[in-house]
């Protein structure tokens, strides 16, 4: 009786559906990790973007708030153009005002500024509902996750 040493094709194909399908549940676990990775990233620069509105506020104190979302060296644009940036560079994007107007209107994003007040809404990207989710922040301190974004240009308060 003679053994015959190796596997069987059934075997070697029971082993690469057991290695695919492994895989796969590990790749669908790594996207949900990178979408909070995300979701983290920008409620970390809206942090930031606080403390850059009210520097804004010291140096700006005849106009206020007003320009805090347009400025180009000011912390808040550049911060919202890196967490949309293909590139994450916060110098090579467009400005907040062009996010909102060009092809990306999807996104969402929001910055409003008055003399008094100013408020910015970024979408997130991973949400438990099957809503769209949104992370907002304005000048009182508030931040938090909403289901909308600023109802319009004279919208300052994250309801």
């Amino acid at each position: 009786m003679k053994k015959n040493k190796g596997f069987t094709l059934i075997e070697l194909l029971v082993v690469i559906a057991i290695i695919g399908i492994l895989s796969s549940v590990v790749l669908a676990s790594l996207s949900s990790a990178r979408e909070k990775g995300k979701d983290a990233a920008v409620k970390s620069q809206l942090a930031s973007a606080k403390a850059q509105a009210e520097l804004w506020l010291s140096a700006h104190e005849d106009i206020g708030y007003a320009g805090v979302c347009t400025d180009p060296d000011v912390g808040i644009n550049k911060l919202l153009v890196a967490a949309h940036s293909s590139s994450g560079s916060a110098t090579t994007g467009p400005t907040i005002n062009a996010l909102a107007t060009t092809a990306q209107t999807a996104v969402q994003t929001a910055c409003n500024d008055s003399a008094d007040a100013w408020a910015v809404s970024v979408p997130l990207s991973s949400s438990s509902t099957s809503l769209a989710s949104f992370y907002c922040s304005d000048n009182s301190g508030l931040s938090k996750e909403t289901s909308a974004p600023l109802a319009g240009s004279t919208d300052y308060i994250c309801d």
